[in-house]
């Protein structure tokens, strides 16, 4: 197992009780609102789950800072390239709705907060 594959282990245990969980396909098993997060285009790899609760700002642990490339959602959600879901002019965010393969270069490994509604 590689030290980032170890990393994410203990990463989804110690935040499992905070209502993210790791999955291998979370859309499938639940119909209710949810984001699950991709280090790699096209919904694969390693992801975290997280159910959204109307758009609670989540500030990504050291795992999984500057990883996400692609997210599988039936809501809508916000990339954050800085922490504390800060938005300035100056500072890239994505803003969509639903599942983005890719979530393009701008974004592409520089996600450090998140919101999911």
């Amino acid at each position: 197992m590689s030290s980032r594959t170890k990393g994410i282990a203990v990463f989804a245990a110690a935040f499992a009780a905070a209502t993210l969980i790791p999955t291998g396909s979370a859309q499938a098993a639940t119909t209710a609102t949810y984001a699950e997060f991709f280090d790699n285009a096209n919904y694969c790899c390693s992801s975290f789950y997280d159910p959204g609760d109307g758009g609670r700002c989540f500030n990504l642990p050291t795992y999984f800072q500057k990883t996400i490339s692609s997210v599988r959602s039936n809501t809508r959600w916000i990339l954050f390239s800085r922490i504390n879901c800060w938005a300035d002019s100056g500072a890239p965010s994505l803003d969509r709705t639903g599942d983005v393969s890719y979530v393009g270069d701008q974004m592409n490994d520089k996600t450090l907060s998140v919101k999911v509604f």
